[in-house]
């Protein structure tokens, strides 16, 4: 939860914002929490990711106070992109390797993982206003994020194996102890954080898939 502040004020702010240059920002790999445990249990395969140009471009829907528009501008699509590359190869021996299409059977890959839609949401949430008296009135708010994904996976003949949604759910902001981290920089930190934890996810049930394929019989 955000600290206590004068509602008029943080208002003006929010609305003066709204007339400042849009803010722009790009992916930052330093923002992902990896860990030296995230290269542990490969399995064997080589797998495509395959984002389209329009599902990369996408960007964050920001909601305020009031309708106050917003000029942060976070490109989800591309940190998702990254954070999908770099959980993949985690993930995998052979690694991933990124295609504009759908690569054709015998291409040397085990899947191809499609995302099909990234969403970001960011609110700033009214939580409590109260009128004081000589003073006007005071309130608190509070800031949210929310980033979700929806990804088909393929085999190597191109076939649909499962489609399957991830959801961050609602992460509220709140300022790392020591630090001066702003509201900004928390919503594009929040973001890269939410895309890192689902792309583990959907590298994780990559893995399990192609991990029961390989302990398939195979036909002789």
């Amino acid at each position: 939860m955000i600290a206590r502040r004068w509602l008029p004020l943080a208002l003006l702010l929010v609305l003066l914002a709204g007339c400042a240059a849009p803010l722009q920002v790009g992916p930052d790999p330093a923002l992902f929490p990896r860990s030296a445990e995230a290269t542990a249990g490969k399995v064997t395969g080589r797998v495509a990711l395959w984002v389209p140009a329009q599902v990369a471009a996408a960007e964050n829907r920001s909601e305020r106070v009031l309708g106050a528009g917003s000029n942060l501008h976070v490109p989800v699509g591309r940190i998702v992109e990254q954070a999908a590359r770099l959980a993949l190869g985690d993930a995998l021996s052979g690694g991933v390797q990124p295609v504009d299409a759908l690569p054709p059977a015998g291409a040397g890959v085990s899947a191809t993982l499609v995302f099909d839609s990234v969403r970001c949401v960011d609110r700033v949430r009214l939580l409590w206003l109260l009128p004081v008296p000589y003073l006007g009135v005071i309130g608190d708010t509070e800031i949210d994020v929310q980033l979700t994904f929806d990804v088909r996976l393929l085999d190597a003949q191109g076939r649909s194996v499962w489609t399957r949604s991830y959801d961050g759910g609602r992460v509220v902001w709140k300022r790392p102890s020591g630090s001066s981290e702003s509201a900004d920089a928390g919503i594009v930190r929040l973001a890269h954080e939410a895309a890192w934890h689902l792309s583990q996810q959907a590298a994780t049930d990559l893995r399990d898939w192609l991990a029961a394929e390989r302990s398939k019989p195979r036909e002789l």
